[in-house]
């Protein structure tokens, strides 16, 4: 008597919700509370904690009457939706940040391990009258077949070398092609899979490959200050920084919960008082909302006052 299947199973099913998927909001409202710095993880909390304890109440008041009250309701579902809407909110972003970390990761594997760099006089000299100069560090490489070339690791290209492209290799860093002509695979880059040919004069991208031919490059830019470096600080930075409205939604956040924790309070206390006073109209209640000894003592303070 007093408890009809709905209820008991909008309790059973809510319960865990509340209780253990909802645990770390309370958790974290509990710290905000001792460190006195009230978050949107407070409101979540008060706010289920507040819907789950009426309906559970109010659940617990039918049994006791063994019946249903004709006006009481319950909420259970209203705090399951809120921590339910949540917690999916943080995992899709969650989600959404390791989409964005594979994708770092498979820009970081389009970067050249190693290149070819161009040790002969004439070429070198060849570079000088073009403006650039050569990087003479002939310590920890190893020497190639051709005897003019030395396989260094990309971390020691610098601007101004001279790099030799063979087809099926990565390009080590951006420049331009002075010698030869190649077909490139710029996917990575620009997502279109059909290759692209560079001739002599053509700016050439790090993490690109070679797909048909060979030549020589001049480096112009490398590491961090290349094309593909570049995407993928913008990246880091992006998934790292907060933009600039979530700033403001957190700031608005800090003064909006401690404030509408101390309105619902005031609310609280200020209707409990008119109860107690026997101030609200006796057609506010229905029969069944009270027994007697509550009927005579609302119509007593109705009639005093």
């Amino acid at each position: 008597p007093g408890l009809d299947l709905f209820s008991l199973l909008l309790f059973l099913f809510c319960t865990p919700i509340e209780w253990y998927i909802g645990f770390k909001f309370h958790k974290k409202a509990f710290k905000s509370m001792k460190s006195l710095n009230l978050g949107m993880d407070f409101l979540v909390s008060t706010g289920t904690i507040a819907a789950y304890a009426y309906s559970t109440i109010s659940l617990i008041s039918n049994i006791i009457n063994k019946r249903i009250i004709d006006n009481s309701v319950e909420y259970y579902e209203t705090s399951a939706v809120l921590i339910t809407m949540v917690v999916l909110g943080k995992f899709l972003e969650t989600y959404a940040k390791g989409k964005t970390a594979n994708a770092i990761s498979e820009l970081v594997n389009h970067r050249a391990r190693s290149a070819r760099l161009i040790i002969d006089d004439e070429v070198i000299q060849y570079n000088e009258s073009l403006g650039y100069t050569f990087s003479n560090y002939l310590s920890d490489y190893k020497l190639l077949d051709n005897k003019n070339d030395i396989e260094i690791d990309v971390s020691l290209v610098q601007r101004g070398d001279c790099l030799r492209l063979i087809c099926g290799e990565s390009i080590a860093a951006d420049g331009i092609l002075t010698i030869g002509t190649i077909s490139v695979d710029e996917s990575m880059l620009t997502g279109e899979s059909k290759s692209v040919v560079k001739e002599a004069g053509s700016t050439v991208y790090g993490g690109t490959i070679v797909v048909e031919g060979s030549g020589n490059m001049i480096v112009t830019a490398c590491g961090d200050e290349s094309a593909l470096g570049k995407i993928i600080s913008a990246v880091h930075e992006a998934q790292s920084s907060r933009p600039p409205i979530q700033e403001l939604a957190d700031e608005v956040a800090r003064y909006f919960v401690p404030a509408i924790a101390v309105i619902s309070l005031i609310t609280f206390i200020v209707w409990i008082i008119i109860w107690a006073s026997g101030l609200l109209p006796m057609n506010w209640y229905s029969d069944t909302d009270m027994n007697n000894d509550q009927m005579m003592l609302l119509g007593t303070n109705n009639g005093s006052s």
